[in-house]
């Protein structure tokens, strides 16, 4: 340990059981961005409008006037450009060290993902671009679809290595395997 204080990933550990990719496969950012957005009563049209603006494909609508932006690599700037676009009309929080974001993509994705959460995933009812807070695996995520067949998680740091382990667990017939992106 270098310090008094060395961050280290909640999922260090139990990646390395899995070292090839598949069809089916999950991958874990190390140093990812996340951003919490709630915006002021009233002031909800004019925030998504700044944060569309800013966030490209990483906006994720968690509730009414709530928004995650999820960056799978930090941006420095982003967090300072958010605090200043959207002023007073917004509470602005960085979830990043308290957040895992990974994502699980393959020809299967659905299938598991169906055995953890209790959400239709079936493209007409969560299409490309849907977000939502789900149960995942029994504890409270942010589950995005981002591709055809492909799923955005964001669990809280606390859940991640429970989570990460019974998504496995349920990948299981489906060869599914894990890594950190690179």
């Amino acid at each position: 340990m270098n310090g008094p204080f060395s961050l280290r990933h909640p999922l260090d550990g139990a990646v390395s059981a899995y070292p090839a990719v598949n069809a089916n496969h999950v991958t874990i950012y190390p140093e990812p961005q996340a951003i919490s957005v709630c915006a002021l009563q009233g002031e909800e049209a004019a925030v998504a409008a700044t944060l569309d603006a800013l966030a490209g494909d990483g906006l994720r609508r968690v509730g009414p006037g709530e928004w995650l932006l999820v960056k799978h690599r930090a941006d420095s700037a982003l967090l300072s450009d958010i605090k200043a676009k959207t002023g007073a009309s917004a509470l602005v929080t960085d979830q990043s060290n308290g957040r895992v974001i990974l994502t699980i993509e393959g020809p299967d994705c659905r299938a598991i993902l169906a055995k953890i959460v209790p959400v239709d995933l079936h493209p007409d009812a969560y299409p490309v671009g849907h977000s939502g807070n789900v149960f995942f695996a029994h504890v409270s995520a942010g589950l995005a679809r981002i591709g055809t067949d492909r799923f955005e998680i964001s669990l809280m740091r606390s859940f991640a290595l429970f989570a990460f382990e019974e998504l496995m667990e349920m990948g299981l017939e489906f060869d599914l395997t894990a890594g950190f992106a690179t």
